[in-house]
């Protein structure tokens, strides 16, 4: 997709989108990044807003950063205006076609919950729209060639220059074991799963998440070795399910494949256990209203759909599930989120 600005960049003011994006993330940081600008440009434009107006507009002496009641002041008088504006360029756009051509990666686990449901969200922002799944690290190579616009990510390491990036779901793991596990009254530790007498199935080292479980077990010395590589959640699950061995595995990974469910069991992992975050990343080029858009729908979709599932298959980690909260953008357990 080549760069293109905004619409709403149109309507308002840089100087005005900045305070609001302030007051939003509470962080000069992540204003500027959903900007698309520099941390330093930032700052000269809050500046120069300010020295117009005679006044200070933003406390730099809090973290996280606060409004003045002077810059409070001002985003209330404007925001009717900032909030009318996704309205009005919708309208526009329905009423002359004018739309976004768009290219999404999903990761594999996240497809069955979130792929139809997303797409209803930005049905009318967009005019075409290619859909392409895979693991985290297949979605960044395509990324990086540019052969999509945006996509879910696994991978807290991804940092660019010219992109955006945004949690907005945090899931523990489980084990997955088969009806056939010969400790099944027993109480779960790293020892007696290493010496139960089946073999521990994994995910390759090539995949977001054979690298991530080979870090846990050598950061926290856990002596598991790995008979059998896999590269997708298929087929880790069907070995489980013909009894060939016992694996780890997200919530997610389990619930897209639910045909599987009445031949294995799920189980909590023993101490230390292991989560992952999950992240949109974008370029800069697509309009941040539109990520904006598809980063409050995940969220949306991931509290009503993916948490409460998960719950269902696995009551005792509801605790530990993270989403959140869209009026502020800060994370939260999702046992904090009412209904």
């Amino acid at each position: 997709m080549p760069a293109s600005q905004s619409p709403r960049s149109f309507f308002v003011s840089e100087a005005v989108e900045l305070l609001f994006q302030i007051h939003r993330t509470q962080s000069f940081t992540e204003a500027a990044q959903n900007l698309g600008v520099s941390q330093s440009v930032a700052s000269r434009k809050l500046v120069a807003f300010e020295n117009a107006l005679k006044t200070t507009l933003v406390d730099r002496s809090t973290r996280p950063v606060n409004l003045t009641a002077d810059g409070k002041g001002v985003l209330e008088t404007c925001r009717p205006f900032l909030n009318s504006v996704p309205e009005l360029i919708e309208s526009l756009r329905t009423k002359n076609h004018l739309r976004i051509d768009l290219r999404i990666g999903v990761l594999d686990s996240f497809t069955r919950v979130i792929t139809s449901s997303l797409i209803s969200t930005i049905n009318k922002q967009i005019t075409h729209c290619t859909i392409l799944s895979g693991t985290s690290d297949h979605l960044y190579s395509r990324f990086l060639k540019d052969e999509i616009d945006i996509f879910i990510s696994s991978d807290p390491s991804i940092e660019l220059k010219d992109m955006r990036k945004k949690f907005f779901y945090g899931e523990p793991s489980l084990l997955v074991l088969p009806n056939s596990f010969p400790l099944e009254n027993q109480s779960l530790t790293w020892s007696n799963l290493r010496l139960c007498g089946l073999p521990y199935i994994g995910l390759s080292k090539a995949t977001g998440g054979g690298k991530l479980f080979q870090n846990f077990l050598v950061s926290h010395d856990i002596p598991i070795l790995q008979k059998y590589n896999v590269d997708n959640n298929s087929v880790l699950l069907e070995l489980v399910d013909a009894g060939l061995g016992w694996t780890i595995s997200r919530p997610s990974g389990v619930l897209q494949h639910v045909k599987y469910l009445p031949n294995i069991q799920l189980r909590a992992m023993p101490a230390p256990t292991l989560s992952r975050e999950v992240f949109l990343v974008s370029r800069n080029s697509v309009p941040f209203s539109l990520f904006q858009t598809i980063f409050e729908a995940l969220t949306r979709i991931t509290q009503k759909k993916l948490a409460k599932e998960t719950i269902e298959i696995a009551p005792w980690l509801e605790e530990e599930i993270f989403t959140v909260d869209l009026d502020n953008e800060k994370k939260i357990s999702f046992s904090s989120v009412s209904d």
